[in-house]
């Protein structure tokens, strides 16, 4: 499975800090083109850590089982 379908990115810079929000929709594949599954996920950047402030599973899409 891949997870390099990454169809929304926003990127925010939080008040008066070096520290921003990324927001990722990201889409999982098989195979070259069969999507399988949408995830939010919602990373806080700073100069000294990255965490992970959400994770959303958003949508699970059937996988043909010959796969």
């Amino acid at each position: 499975m891949r997870t390099d379908g990454v169809r929304n990115c926003f990127l925010r810079r939080l008040t008066g800090e070096q520290v921003y929000e990324l927001m990722l929709e990201v889409r999982h594949y098989t195979g070259a083109h069969i999507q399988v599954g949408i995830d939010h996920i919602t990373l806080r950047i700073s100069p000294v850590k990255i965490e992970v402030v959400n994770f959303e599973h958003i949508k699970s899409l059937p996988v043909s089982p010959h796969l």
